[in-house]
């Protein structure tokens, strides 16, 4: 019987923790978040197309516009 009295209180102090971590999780405007509008910036650029450090720069512009954009 104790078991269960002590059980509830903890179950519902490990979702309370759970949910809280989820909540805290990543920011907003992040590149995990943004990823697909990332994507489409590359694509719409053509950064695919592009090599070495020409792609990189084209990749990394478009990180910042998006991430700006969210902001």
């Amino acid at each position: 019987m104790a078991r269960k009295a002590l059980a509830a209180p903890a179950l519902v102090v490990l979702a309370a923790a759970l949910a809280a971590s989820t909540a805290v999780g990543a920011p907003p405007c992040s590149r995990k978040n943004c990823k697909e509008e990332i994507r489409a910036c590359g694509a719409a650029a053509g950064c695919e197309s592009m090599s070495g450090g020409a792609g990189n720069q084209c990749a990394k512009q478009c990180v910042r516009q998006v991430l700006v954009a969210c902001e």
